[in-house]
């Protein structure tokens, strides 16, 4: 009984230590994603992102100059990736894993591509990516909503206007410390939900869709 109640102890210790742990990365999360609102496609450059990244300890990495890279970014473009992840909640209190993404990549000294995904990562991924183009690799509106319960994705590129980057990046980063995490997309990016309407089977018309 009494090796029970010890162990009992120490988990109790330690679920507040990812509680606490947990907390302190959606803060650090939350403080980035204000600040990599911030870049602008075709101006940022490599020096203000590079600020980011030693901030936020962003991984660089560079593409090969033979390699496609991401489109508009053309050839040997350079690239960093951050990312913020609840492991502590998962492993102590299992909450199920969930992971904020976010990536630029850069061409020419200036930013040619960002884009971030969250969401919770069980059997597949459960959540909301954005993706941000200096050149729509589709040739589509300069700014489209794709809303699914389970995932939603938001494609942009120079055309959007800031109401739209706005409304892409607004998302609710406290699904990482959430015990179950966000039940679905609804509750990571609420704004791009508001006045969409069920439009067929699955699929739910966004009134920023033009």
């Amino acid at each position: 009984m009494r090796y029970l109640l010890v162990l009992f102890l120490l988990w109790g210790i330690f679920a507040c230590i990812a509680v606490d742990k947990t907390n302190r990365t959606q803060r650090e999360a939350e403080q980035f994603l204000r600040e990599f609102r911030q870049l602008v496609l075709g101006r940022s450059t490599k020096e203000q992102v590079a600020l980011l990244a030693d901030k936020y300890h962003g991984h660089w990495s560079l593409h090969s100059i033979s390699a496609p890279g991401v489109p508009g970014c053309g050839l040997g473009s350079a690239s960093v990736d951050f990312v913020f992840e609840n492991w502590w909640l998962h492993w102590f209190l299992f909450a199920p894993v969930t992971t904020f993404d976010a990536g630029v990549d850069m061409n020419d000294n200036r930013v040619c591509y960002s884009g971030i995904t969250f969401g919770k990562r069980e059997i597949g991924f459960n959540g909301v990516s954005v993706q941000g183009f200096l050149v729509n690799p589709l040739s589509g509106p300069p700014f489209e909503v794709n809303l699914r319960p389970s995932a939603t994705s938001v494609r942009y590129d120079v055309r959007a206007t800031p109401a739209e980057r706005s409304v892409a990046y607004s998302i609710n980063l406290g699904c990482l410390s959430r015990l179950r995490g966000c039940n679905d997309t609804r509750d990571i990016s609420p704004q791009l939900w508001q006045g969409a309407h069920e439009d067929g089977l699955s699929y739910w018309k966004s009134p920023w869709n033009k």
